[in-house]
């Protein structure tokens, strides 16, 4: 896959003015002036439901007299609603660890009534904490009166001891924002790595103050402020085939490295991956993948061919254990998941991995970060990096696997397209060997076959079959889809919608767990007369639309789901008593800038039959903003081989 690059180290002090926003406001707390309230629309953006007037974020990196550090995240906010759909951004949801504490929430609602603002303050009764798990909380609350035009202000404080561990904050969001600043105050002892990211980026300044120390070890420091500040930023585009937009959210994220007092202390808070591999190999995600004992017996597999002896396995855990439909990182016990009959996706592959070690396979985790999410990030080295977990596999014969054991949409080697990563971390055992980055994107495969039969009937209608076959990534797509439709009707009313036949009938064949998926239907179509002249359109299916890639600038790169192919042909009986007058053209192409071809032959055949095969191929898993003009071109050819019709004349 080729990646996009959107990230910029900040390396230098440098400063970048920012303008003025479009909406003047003034930032202090409280300051909500007549006309914000007043306003109806966003002139930048009149199809936003919300505008961020104020984002502002400060976070703190104190130090006391005696150098125990804590940090304080200071948030406010000011949401201007502008249609209804945008209430939703006057409901908060803040989670937190355990350790840290949400304190000083301060809400308030301005609305505009008979020509005169008015407030209205949350009642702290409103304010609901929860435990979520033993490690996290949330804390709760929605602004009130909320009416389409109101003006929101948040503004709440977070404290913790964590200092190290310094949120991202994110400076783009799904509504456009006026104005957005971010400050990050630290002592100068301890040692920064910085980074933004996005496809706009913030304006920077730092500042410094110095600060006396009572104490013997250090005197004095300096306190460095970092500034960010941005104007006028338009809402995280909605782009179709983008898999992770908030990867290219304009966001600065900082890292503590170290601690360094000269002459007293050093310490690096800097992580490799092999202190990750560490921690994960004494966690749940390493040690229930080899459980052992008499009661996985049942579960093992004979088969001799290896791809059939993993299927069968996992065939015999699902029998046992529902998959609850959680897609997780870390197992729960082996033995308390075979009891309770259900698991997440992370306990049912270390039940089948401990099975399969116990068959004399090497069954290891490996630890992705799923493309929806982003791509795993070397700024910031921890196990929290990754989202899910699956197993690689190797078998007695040498040869390797890959499995995610929970879907009923995959197989040996077919999984979630969302899987699909350069990077993907296979924790080993110090006794097998070491731990290594596995590429799974030369899984990112699919076919797809179409055979369609069509006759012309003296009525005028065309009636026919076509025969759907789906393999290895395709496969996978077309059973979630059925399965998360819940009906084979509803599925083939999906089919069928928008495409110029008319359903009469559909069987849908997938065997449980399979490589492959398919299905069959009978349909009718109207042929368009004129004169002596029948119209028919050859294309039933289309893969392909013209809207799937609108016109105008793009700022996200493209994401394809796997690489693709896609074969279709179509024969069709020239009755007796007609003529070929046209074909649909033969032609073949292919863009210049990523790795695609599209071809389409018609002819007329022995037993005056003729034949229309079309095939498409796809081999980019990624097509860049810069390359979307080649893209849309290529797409439009590819749009126009679907408009080709066959003509027949009446003798």
């Amino acid at each position: 896959m080729k990646r996009i690059c959107f990230f910029a180290a900040l390396l230098c002090a440098g400063f970048l003015p920012a303008a003025a926003q479009s909406v003047p406001v003034n930032p202090k707390p409280g300051s909500v002036s007549e006309a914000e309230v007043a306003m109806t629309v966003y002139e930048r953006d009149t199809t936003a439901a919300a505008l961020a007037l104020v984002d502002k974020t400060e976070i703190i990196l104190q130090t006391s007299d005696v150098l125990e550090m804590k940090k304080e995240t200071l948030v406010y906010e000011r949401i201007k609603i502008l249609k209804e759909d945008g209430k939703s951004w006057a409901d908060y949801k803040i989670p937190h660890l355990k350790d840290e504490f949400v304190t000083g929430i301060k809400v308030t609602t301005y609305n505009m009534e008979n020509g005169k603002v008015t407030k209205t303050t949350l009642d702290k009764k409103s304010i609901f904490r929860e435990k979520v798990t033993d490690k996290v909380s949330t804390c709760s609350f929605s602004a009130p009166d909320v009416r389409v035009g109101s003006v929101i202000e948040v503004s709440y404080k977070m404290e913790s001891d964590r200092y190290w561990d310094i949120p991202e904050s994110v400076m783009q969001r799904t509504i456009p924002v006026n104005m957005a600043t971010t400050e990050i105050t630290y002592p100068d002892f301890l040692t920064m790595s910085r980074m933004t990211r996005g496809y706009l980026l913030p304006a920077y300044q730092q500042t410094s103050s110095p600060k006396t120390l009572r104490n013997n070890v250090l005197s004095s420091c300096l306190m460095i402020t970092d500034h960010y500040s941005m104007v006028d930023v338009p809402a995280v585009p909605r782009e179709s085939f983008s898999m992770s937009p908030s990867l290219y959210r304009s966001t600065v994220s900082y890292e503590v490295a170290g601690v360094t007092i000269p002459g007293q202390l050093y310490r690096s808070y800097s992580l490799k991956w092999e202190d990750v591999d560490k921690q994960v190999l004494e966690s749940p995600i390493s040690t229930q993948c080899y459980v052992k004992g008499k009661f996985l017996d049942p579960f093992k597999s004979q088969a001799e061919d290896e791809a059939q002896a993993i299927a069968q396995v996992r065939n015999a855990v699902l029998a046992a254990v529902k998959w609850d439909k959680r897609s997780t990182l870390v197992p729960e016990n082996v033995r308390s998941v075979l009891k309770a009959g259900t698991g997440s996706s992370a306990s049912i592959n270390a039940v089948v991995a401990s099975v399969l070690n116990e068959m004399g396979y090497k069954a290891h985790p490996m630890l992705l970060c799923c493309r929806s999410h982003g791509l795993l990030s070397s700024f910031f080295v921890s196990a929290e990096s990754f989202t899910d977990m699956m197993l690689y596999i190797m078998a007695p014969s040498g040869k390797t696997f890959f499995l995610d054991a929970a879907p009923d949409y995959g197989y040996v080697g077919v999984v979630d397209p969302d899987y699909l990563v350069e990077e993907a971390r296979v924790v080993v055992p110090p006794t097998e060997g070491l731990s290594f980055w596995q590429d799974l994107t030369p899984m990112a495969s699919g076919t797809s076959v179409f055979m369609a039969d069509a006759r012309l009937e003296p009525d005028g209608l065309v009636k026919g079959s076509v025969q759907v076959s789906c393999y290895n990534e395709a496969s996978f797509l077309v059973r979630q889809t059925r399965d998360q439709l819940g009906t084979d009707e509803k599925y083939f009313q999906l089919v069928e919608k928008g495409e110029d036949f008319e359903l009469v009938s559909g069987e849908y064949k997938a065997d449980d767990y399979a490589l492959s998926a398919a299905f069959s239907l009978e349909f009718e179509q109207e042929a368009t007369s004129s004169g002596e002249m029948v119209y028919i359109k050859p294309f039933l299916i289309k893969e392909h639309h013209q809207d799937d890639f609108p016109p105008g600038e793009r700022h996200l790169p493209v994401d394809f789901p796997f690489r693709e192919a896609i074969t279709y042909i179509y024969s069709l009986k020239v009755p007796d008593g007609y003529v070929v007058e046209q074909l649909p053209p033969t032609v073949s192409f292919r863009p210049a800038s990523f790795k695609a071809r599209a071809l389409c032959q018609s002819q007329l055949t022995e037993g005056n039959i003729i034949k229309i095969s079309f095939s498409f191929k796809n081999d980019a898993l990624q097509v860049l903003p810069d390359e979307y003009g080649d893209l849309r071109a290529f797409w439009e050819k590819l749009c126009n081989i679907y408009q080709g019709t066959i003509v027949l004349k009446k003798q």
